[in-house]
C-alpha cells in the first residue's frame, strides 16, 4: 500500500503591513495580505511524500517499510534567472543510550547517504538523496555538529552560529571520510543534498530525499546494512536502472538477463519492470540491451532514469 501526502510552499515573506490578514495565495497588488516579490528569490515548490505499508518480503522490498520518500519539484516563478542554490537539512535524532554516545554521524557518498547512530547500539536513522548513481550527483556531504543540545554556544541551539555556518557546510566536500566522529554526549548533523543549482526563467529542478530508520543492526557504524535500503529506494523511485537482476551490481550479468527476457520471456526485470528501461524512453526493447552493451563495453552513457512516483 502506497500513501501520498502533498504540500506546496514558496520562498517569500508575507506582507502584514496593511491589515495583517494571513493568506496562502499570492494575491494581486491591489489586495492586502499577499506575498512581496521584493522579499523572495522567486521559487515555488510542490512536494509529494510517499510512504509504503505492508511491502512484501524478498528482493529487499521489505526495506520500503522503513522509509518515506519526499520529492521536491522546485520552480522559478518570476521569469528570472536564479543562481547558486543549495538544499540541505539539519538533524537531531537523539538516538540515546545510557552511558554511551548518541547521534554520532556516518556518511557514505557512494550510496548518497548520511546517518546518525548510537554507541553502543543497534539503531541508525538517516537520509538518502535521490536520484543517485553513475548518471547523477550523489549527496554532497555530511557534517557533524559538535554542540550539545540546550547549550546556547554550540550545535543548532547556537542559532546565529549554526545558520551562518550552514553556508560553509553547503560549500564543503568530504575529504576521504566514511564517517564523521562526534564528541561524547549529544550531537547533531547537517546533510547537504544538492548545490550550485541555477534556475532558468520559469525553469524547474527535481530531487528527492529518503528519510529512513533501521534497528537491530549488527554494526550501525557501517553502511553495509544500509546499502540495500538505499538501493531499493532509488530503484522504487525510478532510478538505479540497468541492475535488472537486483543484485545491487551493474555488470554483464544484467545484459544477459535483459536479453534473455526479451528473446525468451520470463519474469523480466526485478523487482520493478522499469529497471529494464535503461534509456528511460518508456519502452523495454532491444534498444535497451544495445544501450547496456555500449555502456559496459564501449564506455557509452550510463543508464538513466525518470521518476516513477
Amino acid at each position: 500500500q502506497v500513501n501520498v501526502v502533498y504540500a506546496s510552499f514558496l520562498d517569500s515573506v508575507q506582507n502584514f503591513e496593511l491589515d495583517g490578514v494571513w493568506s496562502w495565495e499570492n494575491v494581486t497588488s491591489d489586495q492586502t495580505g499577499g506575498f512581496d516579490n521584493d522579499s523572495t528569490m522567486g521559487l515555488y515548490t510542490n512536494q509529494r511524500t510517499i510512504g509504503i505499508e505492508d511491502a512484501p518480503t524478498g528482493q529487499n522490498l521489505e526495506y520500503l517499510n522503513n522509509l518515506t520518500i519526499a520529492v521536491f519539484e522546485i520552480m522559478e516563478r518570476n521569469g528570472a534567472t536564479v543562481e547558486g542554490w543549495a538544499m540541505g537539512s539539519y538533524h537531531d535524532y537523539d538516538i540515546n543510550v545510557a552511558g554511551g554516545t548518541y547521534d554520532s554521524v556516518g556518511f557514505d557518498r557512494s550510496i548518497s547517504t548520511a546517518w546518525s547512530f548510537n554507541i553502543p547500539g543497534d539503531v541508525a536513522m538517516g537520509t538518502t538523496k535521490l536520484p543517485f548513481g553513475l548518471a547523477y550527483e550523489n549527496m554532497i556531504n555530511c557534517r557533524g555538529i559538535t554542540g550539545i543540545s540546550g547549550d546556547p554556544g554550540g550545535g543548532f541551539w547556537g542559532y546565529d552560529t549554526y545558520w551562518d555556518s550552514t553556508y560553509k557546510y553547503m560549500d564543503e566536500y568530504p575529504i576521504g571520510l566514511s564517517s564523521v566522529p562526534m564528541q561524547s554526549g549529544d550531537g547533531e548533523a547537517h546533510h547537504t543534498y544538492v548545490r550550485d543549482i541555477t534556475f532558468d526563467p520559469n525553469g524547474s529542478y527535481v530531487f528527492g530525499v529518503v528519510k529512513w530508520g533501521l534497528s537491530g543492526m549488527a554494526n550501525n557504524q557501517s553502511s553495509a546494512e544500509i546499502v540495500p535500503l538505499a538501493n531499493i529506494a532509488n530503484k522504487f523511485a525510478g532510478f538505479g536502472r540497468g541492475d535488472v537482476n537486483n543484485d545491487d551490481a551493474s555488470d554483464i550479468a544484467d545484459v544477459v538477463y535483459l536479453a534473455s527476457y526479451l528473446f525468451h520471456g520470463g519474469a523480466g526485470p526485478i523487482p520493478f519492470m522499469h529497471l529494464g528501461d535503461v534509456n528511460a524512453d518508456g519502452d523495454i526493447n532491444l534498444i535497451d540491451v544495445n544501450y547496456l552493451v555500449d555502456y559496459y563495453f564501449n564506455n557509452g552513457p550510463a543508464p538513466v532514469g525518470d521518476w516513477e512516483i
